[in-house]
């Protein structure tokens, strides 16, 4: 059951930026483009402040600290070198969508405990990072016209792909 869900989430997320028809990432601006980078490390910052606080395994829990100091990090910079630029990021419909999602997901996750929820975060950290990967490669970064903000999200896609790539190790150890 939680794996439908998980799937469902994925779909959801992946149709967001097409599913709002003013608000296609080709006439988003860069603003509101960095606010959806900024909100998808935000989501990943919940999601590892929750494996803290509901797993002893420690894989998943390296997984989380890693996560954690990685997205917190990003972040922060992030919105660094937006303010150093004059860019503020702004909040959409897609972002909202996305906060939501994420939240939501969120929320049955914390209602796993034990093995279940191990398994299900590190699926759900795949199925997320896949998603997030793809957006950016896809969708994202193309769309990007600012040269400063394009190098952020590149650094994120960077960032994205260590964690997927890392995901995939922990879903391998609950088969």
């Amino acid at each position: 059951m939680f794996r439908a869900r998980t799937w469902l989430f994925a779909a959801v997320m992946s149709s967001a930026a097409t599913s709002v028809p003013a608000q296609n990432p080709t006439s988003l601006t860069d603003a509101e483009i960095a606010h959806i980078v900024y909100i998808a490390g935000q989501i990943e910052i919940e999601y590892a402040n929750l494996a803290l606080n509901k797993s002893s395994t420690a894989s998943v829990r390296a997984f989380a600290i890693a996560t954690l100091n990685d997205h917190t990090a990003a972040n922060k910079a992030a919105l660094s070198s937006l303010a150093a630029s004059n860019i503020n990021p702004q909040d959409n419909p897609i972002s909202q969508s996305l906060a939501g999602a994420g939240t939501e997901h969120s929320q049955q996750l914390s209602q796993l405990s034990g093995a279940a929820f191990d398994k299900a975060y590190a699926e759900n950290e795949l199925a997320y990072h896949v998603l997030i990967t793809g957006a950016l490669e896809t969708r994202l970064i193309p769309s990007t016209q600012n040269g400063q903000v394009k190098s952020l999200l590149q650094s994120e896609l960077a960032l994205f792909k260590q964690h997927q790539k890392d995901a995939t190790q922990l879903v391998s150890q609950f088969k």
